[in-house]
């Protein structure tokens, strides 16, 4: 019981009972021979079950480590010097599952986030050692002294440097990345990317050799690389703003030297904000998310959580049992498949009578009427969830805030839950787009 602590070195296996309470520690202190290991040792630690917490010791400068949690809310951290440890260390972290805190040290360290309530706290100075976040997540900023950001997940991918001299790296799909400040170095992967390299000379990598893409300078100062290869599924067409040049497998390319002979340069035209982005996830669970303006999400199957951010998003839950987070802007919410009380029932976290609208699918809600508006006498309130005439089809209960499709009113088919919303709302027809 309570909060223990233990010391442990190499090889040492620690066994917490599960239910003892507390927050439990391992200090992980190893002793080693640098002349029986050699110069650069390796060593690792994960976690057992029923321990929250991991603190690193080094007896020595230039070990690489390995630190791994589990899947509780981990915190995972290098030794300070406040701590008596002054050896620089080249880290690993990975928390697991859960809401963990990654704590660095002087060397360079990879951070592997897998959920958005992670935390990052890098300790050292900014001019020492080369930081990277492993992620993932489908959309990751930067932190302040970070310089590497790559994706390590599935699907599209949106990442934002910083100020630093950024290296960001896409993955398998089509993704948006913004080198911010600084000389970046990005590389969009496969798929159609959008690449914004921002201030500073940056460069974008290109997997492959200069004669096998056909670039093309267009009107607006942007660019498009188009694989010649990309019927074949690799590279695709990426679209690149606001670089400085191109780094092929063969060698670099200039901008200047994409530009006809005895012409001027065109000036590029900065992003003034993120280009429309469209996200599907599977049939699994998945987190999409979108970013200050207008973007479509489309969880298809499984329980997903869609989040649009800033601006007018749609919002296809699909199947399952999905949260939907609007974000600002006149966000729809649209409900377009089989209803299902128990395995197709969304929920709506923030929905705002102002501007954001329910859009419902006369294909699955089969007798709201014709395309457009809902009909007044087609929505009822109260505080029961029923219906009270037989014109009802969409009833919200105040006290839950559960949405129901009744087919026939007072008639003899039962509602439908499709959703649930906020309590107590002056929701109406007004707020209903049959589509």
């Amino acid at each position: 019981m309570g909060n223990d602590t233990y010391v442990v070195g190499v090889g040492d296996v620690v066994i917490e009972t599960a239910g003892d309470g507390g927050t439990d520690t391992v200090e992980f202190r190893p002793v080693y021979n640098y002349n029986q290991y050699g110069p650069n040792p390796i060593e690792s630690f994960t976690l057992g079950g029923n321990v929250e917490n991991l603190t690193y010791y080094s007896a020595g400068s230039g070990v690489n480590f390995y630190g791994v949690g589990n899947n509780l809310d981990n915190v995972v951290k290098i030794a300070t010097e406040m701590e008596g440890a002054q050896y620089y260390v080249a880290a690993t972290l990975d928390g697991g599952t859960g809401a963990d805190t990654l704590i660095g040290g002087n060397g360079s360290d990879t951070y592997h986030v897998n959920s958005p309530d992670d935390v990052v706290v890098d300790n050292c100075d900014q001019w020492m050692g080369n930081d990277t976040i492993v992620t993932t997540l489908r959309e990751y900023r930067l932190g302040v002294d970070i310089e590497t950001l790559a994706f390590s997940g599935s699907g599209s991918f949106v990442g934002y440097g910083n100020d630093n001299n950024n290296t960001i790296a896409g993955g398998n799909s089509n993704d948006v990345i913004y080198g911010g400040g600084g000389n970046d170095q990005l590389n969009g992967g496969v798929g159609n990317d959008t690449i914004s390299g921002g201030e500073g000379y940056d460069h974008v990598e290109i997997n492959g050799a200069r004669v096998d893409f056909t670039i093309t300078k267009n009107a607006d100062g942007s660019i498009t690389i188009t694989d010649n290869w990309s019927l074949d599924g690799d590279l695709g067409i990426d679209v690149i703003i606001e670089v400085e040049a191109f780094h092929f497998g063969d060698g670099n390319v200039a901008v200047e030297a994409l530009l006809p002979r005895h012409s001027e340069p065109h000036p590029f035209v900065p992003l003034d904000q993120p280009p429309r982005v469209t996200f599907t996830g599977n049939n699994g669970s998945n987190t999409l998310t979108g970013n200050e303006v207008a973007n479509v999400l489309k969880g298809l199957g499984g329980s997903d959580v869609l989040r649009g951010l800033d601006g007018s998003d749609n919002l296809f839950g699909g199947a399952g049992r999905d949260k939907l987070y609007g974000g600002t802007g006149a966000d729809m919410f649209v409900f377009d498949t089989k209803l299902d009380a128990k395995t197709n029932k969304d929920s709506i976290q923030d929905f705002r009578i102002v501007d954001d609208t329910l859009w419902i699918s006369n294909s699955f809600f089969t007798r709201v009427g014709k395309d457009g508006d809902l009909k007044a006498p087609a929505f009822w309130a109260n505080n029961t969830g029923k219906a009270h005439s037989a014109s009802d089809r969409i009833i919200y209960d105040r006290d839950s805030g559960i949405l129901y499709y009744d087919a026939d009113g007072t008639g003899k088919i039962a509602g439908v839950a499709f959703a649930t919303i906020s309590k107590k709302i002056a929701l109406t027809h007004r707020d209903f787009l049959v589509i």
